[in-house]
């Protein structure tokens, strides 16, 4: 796997959170909008309106399944990663990619967080990536 190939792997657990916030966003408008008794459905009988708040509430438990599995996901590719993290023998190598790929800082922010310059926690990065696929079997 080359260092391109690494980097998409540590990316996947902040991609998943991602999805994971979007996807909870997504329920409370629909939460939001089961609850409602106006506004977005337009009513022209009981019937119609009953109708509507069945989609509407059917979509929101929907919505919900899929937070629960996305939760799932997120919390393994987590574990995998912080126990990959867990045995680097260098710690700022582990913190450097702990606040790169947890926490999602970028390599500005972290030289400032740190006091360094940008460069060297890219070079930090770098080494600290390499290291990681020496000392755990993550990659």
């Amino acid at each position: 796997m080359n260092y391109e190939d690494k980097k998409i792997r540590l990316r996947r657990y902040l991609i998943a959170l991602n999805r994971l916030k979007t996807k909870c966003n997504e329920a409370a408008s629909w939460e939001e909008l089961s609850h409602s008794r106006g506004g977005i459905i337009v009513r022209r009988n009981r019937q119609a309106s009953s109708a509507g708040l069945d989609v509407i509430t059917e979509t929101a438990e929907t919505i919900q399944q899929e937070i629960e599995d996305l939760a799932t996901e997120v919390n393994e590719l987590r574990r995998q990663l912080t126990d990959a993290l867990m045995q680097m023998p260098t710690e700022l190598y582990r913190d450097v990619l702990e606040m790169t790929y947890i926490t999602g800082l970028s390599a500005k922010q972290i030289a400032a967080n740190k006091n360094y310059s940008k460069g060297y926690i890219n070079i930090i990065i770098r080494k600290a990536i390499n290291e990681l696929d020496i000392c755990s079997n993550y990659f």
